[in-house]
């Protein structure tokens, strides 16, 4: 068995262990004898390392460790267009066929070794597509939102700096400037429109109904003012109205080849010219 000494000042530390494509970090910390008081403490006498051309010979225990800087991945640029910049993590490493160590860098530092840089620009496209504005449109009767008020629009198209479309998406959306804007019209009134009123039904007896459809419209265009008359006072869509009397007929000269013709007689359907003519 083969017996080694740690010694603070050198082994204190991050370690990566590695076995085959497993690998894992361990922390080492040593104690005083303060800290484990009763604990039997082994006294070493620390050993500056020398160094050689990257590498730090271990003058104490006579092992060989290489000190290098040791780099990660380039991290996503920062922008999607335009100048950029990227990171990276770059860690001095002291290597052994057995672990990996990090070490502060003034280990690198102490051997000659320059530390890689840990950012750069980057650049994912050079020409940034913007929102172009056309102009604003005027408030026309032709988009009226609400009594009083218009909604004019203006063009918001995303283009690059030579004036080609830029695909969807490539300009910020959360800055999308408004495309659409109200403005005051006082020529924009809503009002109830109604259409003529059905004959009366039925066409003839003591009482009957009579209907006509309503729609809120524009007063000026006619166009479709959709809930613009919702606070408006709503013309009435049906009312009773006086058919002209029925001719005296007798319940005999009522005629139905279908299985229901008692039942007519019964409601007395015979009273209704459109059912009489069937």
């Amino acid at each position: 068995m083969i017996k080694t000494r740690a010694n603070p000042q050198t082994d204190a530390g991050t370690y990566t262990c590695l076995a085959g494509h497993e690998s894992a970090d361990v922390t080492i910390e040593f104690l005083s004898r303060a800290e484990v008081k009763s604990h039997t403490v082994t006294s070493v006498t620390p050993v500056e390392p020398q160094y050689k051309e990257g590498v730090a010979y271990d003058v104490g225990y006579n092992v060989t460790n290489q000190v290098v800087y040791v780099s990660g991945n380039w991290s996503a640029c920062s922008v999607t267009c335009g100048a950029g910049h990227q990171t990276r993590h770059v860690t001095c490493t002291r290597i052994t066929y057995r672990y990996l160590k990090h070490l502060p860098d003034s280990e690198c530092e102490k051997t000659g070794l320059v530390k890689p840089r840990e950012t750069q620009e980057c650049s994912q496209q050079p020409d940034c597509p913007q929102w172009s504005l056309g102009n604003w449109e005027k408030c026309s009767l032709n988009t009226c939102v609400m009594d009083g008020f218009a909604e004019r629009r203006r063009p918001v198209m995303c283009m690059y700096t030579n004036g080609s479309l830029a695909p969807s998406g490539a300009c910020d959306n959360k800055h999308r400037p408004e495309s659409a804007r109200r403005c005051v019209n006082i020529d924009c009134v809503s009002q109830w429109t109604t259409t003529a009123w059905t004959a009366c039904q039925p066409s003839c007896g003591e009482k009957g109904i009579r209907a006509r459809m309503l729609m809120c419209t524009w007063q000026r265009t006619g166009l479709p003012a959709w809930t613009a008359c919702k606070h408006k006072e709503r013309p009435p869509a049906s009312e009773v109205c006086k058919p002209r009397p029925c001719p005296a007929i007798s319940m005999e000269e009522c005629r139905d080849k279908s299985r229901y013709c008692s039942l007519a007689v019964m409601l007395r359907m015979c009273r209704v010219e459109d059912f009489r003519t069937l």
